[in-house]
């Protein structure tokens, strides 16, 4: 048996850890909060409300269309729309649609 006093307490827990599969740096890492995860950057800019009363009203017009169609639509109107603002104003009127699985996600899940 290998002497145990002469070993300092961290060498004897490096020794576990690698048994174990795990990295000493995961182990002594600080966990880090959604806030501090997130990167600073400048705020959106704000939206005229003139444009954004016509995505929704284009996109409540066309329910089946996805934001890049909408802003299409709206830049042939000759409304300057970016693909990105009609994103962000359908977005919070709830006006996307709803992500569908692919075919292969389908069945799968039907097999299972």
């Amino acid at each position: 048996m290998a002497q145990l006093s002469s070993e300092s307490p961290g060498t004897r827990l490096t020794h576990l850890l690698s048994a174990l599969g795990i990295a000493s740096s995961s182990w002594y890492r600080q966990p880090v909060t959604p806030q501090q995860r997130k990167r600073p950057g400048p705020a959106p800019w704000p939206l005229e409300p003139r444009v954004a009363r016509r995505v929704v009203v284009t996109a409540q017009a066309n329910p089946w269309y996805g934001y890049k169609r909408i802003a299409v639509i709206c830049r042939r109107a000759q409304q300057r729309v970016k693909n990105r603002e009609a994103y962000r104003v359908m977005k919070e009127h709830g006006l996307l649609q709803k992500r569908r699985p692919r075919k292969a996600e389908l069945h799968r899940a039907s097999k299972l």
